[in-house]
Protein backbone atom coordinates (compact mmCIF):
# COMPACT_ATOMS: atom_id res chain seq x y z
CA UNK A 1 0.00 0.00 0.00
CA UNK A 2 1.11 3.40 -0.86
CA UNK A 3 2.36 5.68 2.49
CA UNK A 4 -0.76 8.08 3.25
CA UNK A 5 -3.13 4.69 1.56
CA UNK A 6 -4.25 6.98 -1.79
CA UNK A 7 -4.11 4.80 -4.73
CA UNK A 8 -0.86 4.63 -6.41
CA UNK A 9 -2.90 5.65 -10.37
CA UNK A 10 0.64 5.64 -12.32
CA UNK A 11 0.74 2.05 -11.01
CA UNK A 12 -2.61 1.20 -11.50
CA UNK A 13 -2.77 2.95 -15.14
CA UNK A 14 -0.76 -0.15 -16.00
CA UNK A 15 -3.21 -3.02 -15.95
CA UNK A 16 -5.05 -3.78 -18.75
CA UNK A 17 -7.79 -4.91 -16.26
CA UNK A 18 -8.72 -4.31 -13.06
CA UNK A 19 -10.90 -6.70 -10.97
CA UNK A 20 -13.71 -5.41 -9.46
CA UNK A 21 -13.05 -4.94 -5.90
CA UNK A 22 -9.57 -3.33 -7.11
CA UNK A 23 -12.00 -1.05 -9.33
CA UNK A 24 -13.75 0.02 -6.29
CA UNK A 25 -11.61 0.86 -4.04
CA UNK A 26 -9.61 2.49 -6.31
CA UNK A 27 -12.64 4.68 -7.00
CA UNK A 28 -13.15 5.68 -3.22
CA UNK A 29 -9.47 6.48 -3.14
CA UNK A 30 -8.42 3.89 -1.10
CA UNK A 31 -4.92 1.91 -2.57
CA UNK A 32 -5.97 -1.41 -3.17
CA UNK A 33 -3.38 -4.46 -1.79
CA UNK A 34 -1.17 -5.20 -4.57
CA UNK A 35 -1.50 -8.18 -6.82
CA UNK A 36 0.09 -10.40 -6.80
CA UNK A 37 -1.00 -11.23 -3.03
CA UNK A 38 -1.97 -14.28 -1.05
CA UNK A 39 -3.58 -12.33 0.89
CA UNK A 40 -5.35 -10.37 -0.95
CA UNK A 41 -8.90 -11.89 -0.20
CA UNK A 42 -8.41 -11.39 3.43
CA UNK A 43 -7.17 -8.12 2.87
CA UNK A 44 -10.41 -7.04 1.78
CA UNK A 45 -12.20 -8.58 3.62
CA UNK A 46 -10.89 -7.22 6.78
CA UNK A 47 -11.04 -3.60 4.83
CA UNK A 48 -14.95 -4.09 3.80
CA UNK A 49 -15.54 -5.94 7.69
CA UNK A 50 -15.03 -2.22 9.19
CA UNK A 51 -18.25 -0.25 10.46
CA UNK A 52 -17.73 2.56 8.51
CA UNK A 53 -20.19 4.84 6.59
CA UNK A 54 -16.86 4.40 3.64
CA UNK A 55 -17.03 1.00 3.96
CA UNK A 56 -20.70 0.72 3.59
CA UNK A 57 -20.50 2.74 0.12
CA UNK A 58 -17.67 0.43 -1.22
CA UNK A 59 -19.92 -2.24 -0.84
CA UNK A 60 -23.39 -0.46 -2.34
CA UNK A 61 -20.97 -0.11 -4.85
CA UNK A 62 -19.15 -3.60 -5.63
CA UNK A 63 -23.13 -4.85 -5.06
CA UNK A 64 -24.38 -2.02 -7.88
CA UNK A 65 -21.12 -3.50 -10.31
CA UNK A 66 -22.01 -6.69 -9.56
CA UNK A 67 -25.71 -6.21 -10.97
CA UNK A 68 -25.12 -4.16 -13.85
CA UNK A 69 -22.19 -7.15 -14.63
CA UNK A 70 -24.89 -9.67 -14.91
CA UNK A 71 -27.15 -7.51 -16.57
CA UNK A 72 -24.68 -6.29 -19.34
CA UNK A 73 -24.35 -2.93 -18.46
CA UNK A 74 -21.10 -3.43 -17.39
CA UNK A 75 -18.33 -5.40 -19.52
CA UNK A 76 -16.28 -7.78 -17.90
CA UNK A 77 -16.68 -10.07 -14.76
CA UNK A 78 -15.68 -9.69 -11.23
CA UNK A 79 -12.31 -10.77 -11.84
CA UNK A 80 -11.52 -8.59 -14.96
CA UNK A 81 -12.74 -4.97 -16.08
CA UNK A 82 -11.13 -2.55 -18.25
CA UNK A 83 -10.11 0.37 -16.39
CA UNK A 84 -11.92 2.34 -19.55
CA UNK A 85 -15.12 0.59 -18.86
CA UNK A 86 -15.08 1.04 -15.53
CA UNK A 87 -14.54 4.62 -15.81
CA UNK A 88 -17.97 5.05 -18.43
CA UNK A 89 -19.95 2.65 -16.47
CA UNK A 90 -19.54 4.78 -13.16
CA UNK A 91 -20.01 7.64 -15.08
CA UNK A 92 -23.58 6.46 -16.36
CA UNK A 93 -23.98 5.69 -12.59
CA UNK A 94 -23.40 9.66 -11.34
CA UNK A 95 -20.72 8.19 -9.58
CA UNK A 96 -17.62 10.57 -8.71
CA UNK A 97 -14.46 9.74 -10.84
CA UNK A 98 -11.69 10.94 -9.18
CA UNK A 99 -9.69 13.60 -10.90
CA UNK A 100 -6.42 11.31 -11.38
CA UNK A 101 -8.14 8.92 -13.29
CA UNK A 102 -10.02 11.81 -15.38
CA UNK A 103 -6.56 12.22 -16.55
CA UNK A 104 -5.16 8.93 -16.97
CA UNK A 105 -7.79 7.42 -18.93
CA UNK A 106 -8.45 11.09 -21.05
CA UNK A 107 -12.06 11.04 -20.27
CA UNK A 108 -12.84 15.00 -20.16
CA UNK A 109 -14.37 16.99 -17.06
CA UNK A 110 -17.16 17.16 -19.43
CA UNK A 111 -18.33 14.14 -19.16
CA UNK A 112 -18.20 12.91 -22.37
CA UNK A 113 -19.65 9.64 -21.83
CA UNK A 114 -23.21 11.40 -20.81
CA UNK A 115 -26.59 9.52 -20.90
CA UNK A 116 -27.21 8.19 -24.56
CA UNK A 117 -29.71 10.75 -26.49
CA UNK A 118 -32.66 8.79 -26.13
CA UNK A 119 -32.96 9.01 -22.37
CA UNK A 120 -32.10 12.89 -22.30
CA UNK A 121 -34.92 14.79 -22.02
CA UNK A 122 -33.56 18.14 -23.50
CA UNK A 123 -32.90 16.49 -26.72
CA UNK A 124 -34.60 17.75 -29.26
CA UNK A 125 -36.10 14.49 -30.28
CA UNK A 126 -37.14 12.80 -26.95
CA UNK A 127 -39.59 10.51 -26.49
CA UNK A 128 -41.28 9.67 -23.11
CA UNK A 129 -42.52 6.49 -24.01
CA UNK A 130 -39.19 5.40 -25.39
CA UNK A 131 -37.81 6.42 -22.59
CA UNK A 132 -40.60 4.16 -20.07
CA UNK A 133 -39.81 0.96 -22.14
CA UNK A 134 -35.96 1.63 -21.97
CA UNK A 135 -36.12 2.15 -18.46
CA UNK A 136 -38.28 -0.67 -17.52
CA UNK A 137 -36.05 -3.04 -19.98
CA UNK A 138 -33.50 -1.99 -17.55
CA UNK A 139 -35.23 -2.16 -14.80
CA UNK A 140 -35.81 -5.66 -15.24
CA UNK A 141 -33.01 -7.04 -16.97
CA UNK A 142 -31.47 -5.54 -13.63
CA UNK A 143 -33.67 -7.85 -11.47
CA UNK A 144 -32.86 -10.72 -14.03
CA UNK A 145 -35.90 -12.79 -13.86
CA UNK A 146 -39.53 -12.27 -13.60
CA UNK A 147 -41.59 -13.65 -11.00
CA UNK A 148 -43.49 -17.22 -11.67
CA UNK A 149 -46.83 -16.07 -10.50
CA UNK A 150 -47.72 -13.54 -13.18
CA UNK A 151 -47.15 -12.80 -16.69
CA UNK A 152 -44.14 -10.91 -18.00
CA UNK A 153 -46.52 -8.65 -19.94
CA UNK A 154 -48.61 -8.33 -16.62
CA UNK A 155 -45.49 -7.63 -14.74
CA UNK A 156 -44.18 -5.12 -17.20
CA UNK A 157 -47.58 -3.30 -17.29
CA UNK A 158 -47.25 -3.28 -13.32
CA UNK A 159 -43.84 -1.32 -13.41
CA UNK A 160 -45.43 0.98 -16.18
CA UNK A 161 -48.23 1.81 -13.66
CA UNK A 162 -45.34 2.25 -10.81
CA UNK A 163 -43.10 4.46 -12.79
CA UNK A 164 -45.11 6.39 -15.15
CA UNK A 165 -48.17 7.17 -13.88
CA UNK A 166 -48.65 9.50 -16.70
CA UNK A 167 -48.76 7.32 -19.85
CA UNK A 168 -51.63 6.38 -21.70
CA UNK A 169 -53.19 3.36 -21.13
CA UNK A 170 -52.73 2.61 -24.94
CA UNK A 171 -48.62 3.53 -24.50
CA UNK A 172 -48.32 0.98 -21.34
CA UNK A 173 -49.83 -2.00 -23.69
CA UNK A 174 -47.58 -0.83 -26.61
CA UNK A 175 -44.31 -0.52 -24.57
CA UNK A 176 -45.59 -3.68 -22.83
CA UNK A 177 -45.71 -5.47 -25.80
CA UNK A 178 -42.48 -4.22 -26.91
CA UNK A 179 -40.77 -4.76 -23.93
CA UNK A 180 -41.83 -8.31 -23.76
CA UNK A 181 -39.35 -11.11 -24.17
CA UNK A 182 -39.46 -12.91 -27.08
CA UNK A 183 -39.74 -16.28 -25.33
CA UNK A 184 -42.39 -15.25 -23.27
CA UNK A 185 -44.92 -13.92 -26.56
CA UNK A 186 -46.90 -16.69 -26.64
CA UNK A 187 -48.64 -15.49 -23.06
CA UNK A 188 -49.01 -17.08 -19.77
CA UNK A 189 -46.53 -16.63 -17.07
CA UNK A 190 -43.63 -17.80 -16.92
CA UNK A 191 -43.30 -21.86 -16.10
CA UNK A 192 -42.18 -22.77 -12.45
CA UNK A 193 -39.35 -24.69 -12.08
Amino acid sequence: MSKNNRPNYNYWKKFDFWKLREAVYIFHDIEPPRRPSCHHEVVQDRLENRKTKKNDEIKKIIYLAQQSIKSGNLKGSEDSIKPADFVKWAISKNLKVPEELKDLLKITAENEFSEPPYLNRKHKNYSYELHAAVSVWLEICSNNEFRKNRSPKQQILELLNNNCPNLSTEAKNRIASVVNPDKHKKGGSPPSV
